[in-house]
């Protein structure tokens, strides 16, 4: 696929949607510094938040003719499958050891994120399964190796960039599952997002 993933139809790429979030989150905050919001978490999920569109059926989707059928060649899409929110997959991306234990996050954070991250856009949730969705993050895993770590690093450093006068819990400058010079994607727990679920209902509005 090279390490061109595409997050909309008119180019654009995955890693310029993210940098102009980025930036939009950077003139909120300018513009509103005593926002009562955790800037830490919401500049995360700007970060993880499209991430999973690098998955082979939105590549599809949104690609021309040409790179359609490059596609269609390479990982054997079956479009008669339903394709899996590419928010779900972003989840992927969120590691709950390292923003627990080197960013000072806690449990009921890290689900807020998650969910925020898997459910900003409304989508028909009833025929995913986790097995798919296993098989998906997967792929993608295979997609990050050659293409794509050096992208996600870069995300990393703009993250820490901004927050540098901030307390560097243990030195561990990540934000991402790093194995052997490589981002390694796992499937988020349960304990912090499950399929379907949402952590607010219209019966607590």
């Amino acid at each position: 696929m090279g390490n061109i993933f595409l997050a909309k139809s008119n180019g654009e790429t995955v890693v310029e949607h993210t940098k102009k979030l980025i930036q939009n989150f950077e003139k909120l905050i300018e513009l509103y510094p005593n926002i009562e919001v955790d800037k830490r978490l919401l500049l995360l999920a700007c970060i993880y938040h499209d991430l999973g569109k690098i998955n082979a059926k939105f590549q599809y989707k949104v690609s021309n003719e040409k790179r359609k059928n490059l596609l269609k060649e390479k990982y054997e899409i079956d479009l008669k499958k339903n394709e899996i929110p590419h928010g779900i997959l972003s989840t992927a991306f969120i590691n709950d050891d390292i923003l627990i234990d080197f960013h000072g996050f806690n449990e009921e954070e890290i689900k807020i994120l998650a969910h925020s991250v898997a459910l900003h856009h409304a989508r028909n949730l009833l025929e995913i399964s986790e097995s798919d969705v296993l098989d998906e993050i997967n792929s993608m895993n295979k997609e990050i190796s050659r293409n794509f770590s050096n992208e996600l690093r870069e995300l990393e450093i703009m993250y820490f960039k901004y927050f540098n006068n901030t307390k560097n819990y243990k030195s561990k400058n990540v934000i991402f599952n790093w194995k052997d010079g490589k981002v390694k994607l796992e499937e988020l727990s349960s304990l912090f997002y499950e399929i379907g679920s949402q952590i607010y209902s219209d019966s607590e509005n």
